[in-house]
């Protein structure tokens, strides 16, 4: 089970389950899924910006 959960699994569902259930962490994996995707899209941002900036950009950017 650890394995799993560090291979990225979100949960465990038991048998038998009910449908509610389910559909309750299908919903809770895919909201997990868009918060990840949307940090992912602000890191890749992020480090174009830095990516852009001048020796000297960089070298200020610390004291801010």
């Amino acid at each position: 089970m650890a394995r799993a959960l560090k291979a990225g699994a979100i949960d465990f569902l038991t048998k038998p389950f009910r449908g509610p259930i389910c559909w309750e962490r299908i919903e809770t994996a895919l909201a997990q899924d868009r918060e990840a995707l949307l940090k992912k899209g602000t890191l890749v941002t992020l480090q174009q910006r830095f990516s852009a900036l001048t020796p000297r950009e960089r070298e200020v950017l610390p004291s801010w």
